[in-house]
């Protein structure tokens, strides 16, 4: 290539500078978006798999169903390829901080924790203090200590959580922190779950192995020979694993069978045991049953008795008041003739007195005429006893004188006779009647005696009869209340010998089933596990993967529409070029030098843009996208891993399609002679527009409408690829938005329209009848607790092509009842589906995964191992897991018995961190309980996952708001440069600059406005292929866009159109109008 051609490429780069950085740019960002969302699944696996690596994260793992020994762990050791072994104990224990009980897992150190030490497997990273050296010192996560501001020397004293002593299992239990560590072997903030305490594990802490007692270890754990050397997220890993796996697989059947023979011994004296404890329950219950019936007889007859001598008491109390209450009728009779007599009495003595006053009055005056006379005739002898003391007197006068005397004194005698005898008459009736008053007097208090006596005989009898009824009304409370217990006695009885027989059913069954377990017991078997049964691994596996299924669909198709716009942009510069050509052609320049000018102004442009892009998209979209992710994980900072090939593709593609448009687009015109070339290209041949030919409305129009619609409508290449380009833009914005709703919606949906009780309880297998009984009993009790509801919950699997998928099969005891719980419907419905008596309800996801529908049957495989085939129903919306819904009566057509509630799902009245800790404390101190949930804890995961991956949706929205901005400008500059001699032209016929631009804008306006509305039908169907990609095995994310979406992604292009238009304002008012009288041939 000459000078002369290097020169006009770069006089042709600076000229169409702002072409050149803007296919620059679109390629750096394509590229980097590109590159950078694929670049971050490997890195992100690569910075987990190196610090699994650094810590020495087992490889694999084997567990036994009977436990292994140190023999096993010999046997181990000797396999070729084998790096290091470490047999270890895991324990879960309780503990109580600030008044809180927490429930923690303690894993084993080896006592050698040197780094050359290759059986230290599982390392911690120690972030301070210490590591445990001796028995009563341990190290604690780091961030339970942090967020429950535990210090290092504080002590933590550990309880076992259940009745086995903690003795039994940890030398000590007090324990002092000296460290605080990080563990590759817990990548997330999820511990687990627990048998004890709330059911569910706070935190994890790291004790010495020398402080667990028991020589039965709960796992091996084993890493492989130059297993570092390989990304464990690679197939290469596993097949280099496979070696050691397949090695242990080989000496499991020997080692099993040691084990059989000692697990069989001690079962069959286990089962001896049991069989005993069962003669004796069985023994006891018959006589407690004998006893409970002998004690309801005895009742019996008391009640009987009872009643009889009620009866008797009642008559012989009856007779007692009638024979009273006669003798008080006589009383009363009597009473009312004294009174009679005495009322008789009292007016005889009444007449008597009167008439005896009357004649004692006369009396009176007979007595004082007697005083009288007597004194009178004292007087008188007083007279004539002087007269005879007269000397003077004589003989006749004397004598006459004591004649008077003698006749005065024989009447004053017969006065005084006359007055006593008056006076002993009047003494006599005085007496008499005083006598009588006495008498009426005794007889008035006799009465009143009599009738007081009458009256308290008549209390007495009234008292007597309140007093019996009293008795006789408890004597009959107390015989109903007899007989009222007699009734429960009799109920309870019935009740124990129901729950007493079915529980020696059900142990007789058990024993049934332990001798047959027994005869026909299978040998021990190994698991032998690889990372892909460890929960971080995999469940960090799964959030790589996740972005890999967006960067499937989403970065590519961000990529296309970058690439697209850089085709449009060079097949527009060629055309603009086409005169330029033509001379080139005429002054002796060949094809291939005037092709290479076009070649390399592209190539250049696409080189640069995917160098910037890869550099920094490789760089920043993985760190952004790792940093999001790792607010849920506690990882190092990102290591970036080496993706030449990616950087290399990504450029080279882009590189390519720019490349490949100004090849074709020029070697299209080199085959024109350069006189053509030197001309412009005729115009098409004007044709009526399809809305010329709606006559009413093109009437309508203005004459600057009419020219609009012709310049949109007939240049259809021009049109289709603007509208493409933008269409690309707007669908990735309604894509990336509706990513956001479709995620955001799955916690509401799953815990709060689909399950919406609070916690579930399990019970343990061997719970009685009775005791779940109880437990309900206080479960609807507990003030804490709004409702509850029982329900069998079995975890069951179902075969999906070469793998099981974990499935919860629920069968409530109560269908009704269970219908405030759980909600049962459709996806785009909420009309109930009711449980079928002849047929399942499985949610949609396993729906999918195993391509049933409705009518068709679905294998499952049982706890036991047996596979059954049940029939599908109805398919009911669900986002998280897989649930099988089957009514009692299928229940027992699939399984040949009747469900056992082992579950309680709970409404609680108050939902909080406190009053979950509190309830969870009560209710897994209950023996039976196997474990509890509370789904606000789970829901508050999910939704820091959820966030955690907004973040990463932002990232990829901004990114294609930028694309959307560059494209716009990169579309709308390349229309106005093929269009200068048009717009000088209006200039010329008197446009003015802001009708110039409007002139303009209104074609860019309703360009982006019908490419957005094309956007929105397009990044709905994106949207849906992109869900479909990034869902997980068990999480079904929803396919729901918000209207906000579409209004936010609408408005957005909108806007940019609107900032593109304002920037282009300078360039059409720079347009010199000289250039509408430059010749067009």
């Amino acid at each position: 290539m000459g000078s002369a051609l290097w020169k006009d490429l770069l006089r042709e780069i600076k000229k169409s500078l702002g072409r050149f950085l803007s296919i620059m740019m679109i390629v750096a960002i394509g590229v980097a978006f590109f590159a950078g969302v694929k670049a971050s699944i490997p890195d992100m696996k690569h910075t987990a798999d190196k610090y699994f690596d650094d810590y020495h994260l087992m490889d694999i793992r084997v567990l036994s169903t009977f436990g292994l020994t140190a023999d096993d762990a010999e046997a181990i050791e000797n396999i070729d390829g084998v790096e290091g072994v470490f047999a270890t104990h895991t324990q879960d224990v309780l503990t109580k901080l600030d008044g809180e009980q927490y429930a923690l897992k303690i894993h084993a150190l080896p006592m050698n924790t040197k780094q050359d030490n290759d059986n230290y497997i599982n390392r911690v990273e120690l972030t301070e203090g210490r590591l445990p050296q001796k028995s009563g010192e341990c190290a604690v996560q780091e961030t339970t200590l942090n967020r429950l501001d535990l210090e290092i020397g504080d002590k933590l004293i550990l309880e076992s959580g259940s009745e086995a002593k903690l003795s039994e299992s940890i030398k000590t239990s007090e324990y002092t922190v000296v460290g605080k560590v990080k563990s590759p072997y817990y990548l997330s903030h999820e511990i687990g779950s627990t048998d004890i305490g709330s059911g569910k594990l706070d935190f994890y802490l790291m004790i010495p192995q020398s402080d667990f007692v028991s020589d039965i270890y709960t796992e091996i754990n084993l890493t492989i020979k130059d297993a570092r050397d390989y990304n464990s997220y690679e197939d290469a890993y596993f097949e280099h694993i496979d070696t050691v796996k397949t090695a242990l697989e080989a000496i499991a059947p020997k080692r099993n069978e040691i084990r059989f023979e000692q697990v069989k011994q001690s079962a069959k004296q286990e089962l001896e045991k049991h069989q005993r404890e069962y003669e004796e329950g069985k023994k006891q219950y018959e006589k407690e049953i004998k006893a409970g019936e002998v004690k309801l007889e005895a009742a019996k007859q008391e009640l009987s008795s009872g009643r009889k001598k009620l009866t008797t008491e009642k008559q012989k109390t009856a007779d007692k008041f009638t024979s009273y209450k006669k003798q008080l009728e006589d009383g009363q009779r009597q009473l009312n003739t004294a009174k009679q007599t005495y009322e008789t009495n009292v007016k005889a003595f009444e007449a008597t007195e009167t008439k005896l006053i009357a004649q004692l009055s006369q009396m009176d005056q007979q007595i004082t005429a007697l005083y009288r006379q007597i004194q009178e005739c004292d007087e008188q002898l007083k007279v004539y006893s002087e007269q005879l003391d007269n000397p003077d007197l004589s003989e006749a006068e004397r004598t006459q004188i004591k004649e008077a005397l003698a006749s005065l004194e024989a009447g004053k005698q017969l006065a005084q006779d006359s007055l006593s005898k008056l006076e002993t008459t009047k003494q006599t009736m005085e007496y008499q009647l005083k006598q009588g008053a006495e008498q009426l007097k005794q007889a008035e208090e006799m009465l009143q005696a009599q009738e007081a006596q009458l009256l308290r005989k008549e209390a007495e009898l009234k008292a007597g009869e309140a007093k019996a009824n009293k008795e006789f009304a408890a004597a009959e409370a107390k015989l109903i209340q007899g007989q009222r217990e007699y009734d429960n006695g009799v109920k309870e009885l019935a009740e124990a010998k129901a729950d007493g027989q079915a529980d020696l059913d059900k142990g007789k069954e058990k024993l049934e089933k332990a001798q047959s377990d027994i005869d026909a017991m299978e040998r021990p078997k190994w698991y032998v596990l690889d990372r892909k049964s460890h929960y971080s691994y995999m469940d960090y596996g799964s959030v790589a993967d996740r972005m890999d299924g967006i960067a499937k669909v989403f970065p590519l198709f961000f990529f296309l529409v970058a690439a697209l716009v850089c085709l449009t942009t060079m097949t527009r510069m060629v055309d603009e070029q086409r005169n330029n050509i033509g001379t080139m052609k005429a002054l002796g320049y060949g094809k291939n030098a005037i092709a290479l000018k076009f070649i390399l102004y592209a190539l250049i442009a696409s080189v640069i843009g995917s160098i910037i892009g890869c550099s920094l998209g490789m760089t920043i979209f993985p760190t952004v996208i790792f940093d999001s992710w790792n607010i849920m994980y506690t990882l190092p900072s990102i290591s970036f891993v080496a993706q030449p090939v990616l950087a290399f593709s990504a450029g080279a593609i882009v590189t390519l399609i720019t490349v490949a448009a100004a090849f074709t687009a020029v070697y299209k015109e080199l085959t024109e002679t350069p006189a053509l070339l030197m001309r412009p290209k005729a115009p098409k041949a004007g044709k009526k527009i399809l809305l010329e030919r709606i006559t009413p409305l093109w009437k309508r129009l203005s004459f600057i409408q009419k020219v609009t619609a012709r310049n949109l409508f007939r240049y259809k290449k021009r049109f289709l690829m603007t509208v493409i380009g933008i269409s690309g833009c707007s669908a990735l914005l309604v894509a990336g938005f509706g990513i956001q709703d479709s995620i955001s919606t799955v916690v509401t949906k799953q815990y709060g329209e689909i399950l919406k009780y609070d916690a579930s309880l399990q019970l343990k297998d061997d719970t009685s009848t009775s005791e779940l009984k109880e437990m309900k009993k206080q479960l609807q009790a507990d003030s804490r607790i709004a409702e509850v509801t029982a329900l069998t919950m079995d975890n069951i699997t179902v075969p999906i092509d070469d793998e099981s998928a974990s499935v919860t099969l629920i069968t409530p005891s109560d269908p009704k009842a269970m219908t405030s719980f759980i909600s049962l419907h459709a996806r785009g419905s909420q009309k109930e589906i009711a449980l079928s008596q002849d047929g399942a309800l499985i949610s949609e996801k396993l729906s999918m995964n195993s391509g049933v529908a409705v009518g068709d049957l679905l294998k499952i495989e049982d706890k036991d191992g047996a596979i059954r085939k049940i029939k599908v129903v109805g398919i009911v919306e669900n986002y998280i897991g897989h649930y099988i819904y089957l009514s009692p009566s299928y229940y027992k057509e699939v399984f040949h018995t009747q469900p056992y509630d082992n579950a309680f799902v709970l409404k609680l009245k108050q939902s909080s961190n406190q009053a979950e800790q509190e309830l969870g404390n009560y209710l897994m101190k209950h023996d039976i309980v196997s474990s509890l949930s509370f789904y606000r804890g789970t829901a508050e995961s999910f939704s820091d996952m959820i966030s955690s991956l907004s973040i990463v949706v932002v990232v990829l929205v901004v990114a294609a708001g930028l694309l959307a901005f560059i494209v716009l400008y990169n579309l709308t500059n390349v229309n106005v440069s093929e269009r200068l001699r048009e717009i000088a032209t209006i200039k010329v016929l008197g446009f003015y600059d802001p009708e110039v631009a409007q002139y303009v804008y209104r074609e860019n306006i309703l360009l982006t406005m019908i490419g957005s509305l094309c956007g929105l039908l397009l990044g709905i169907g994106l949207h849906q292929l992109i869900m479909s990609l990034a869902e997980m095995e068990h999480v079904m994310f929803g396919r729901n866009i918000d209207l906000s979406s579409f209004l936010i992604s609408f408005g957005i292009t909108m806007l940019f159109g609107f900032i593109v238009n304002i920037v282009m304002y300078r360039k059409l008012k720079k347009i010199p109008m000289v250039e509408s009288l430059k010749s067009v041939e």
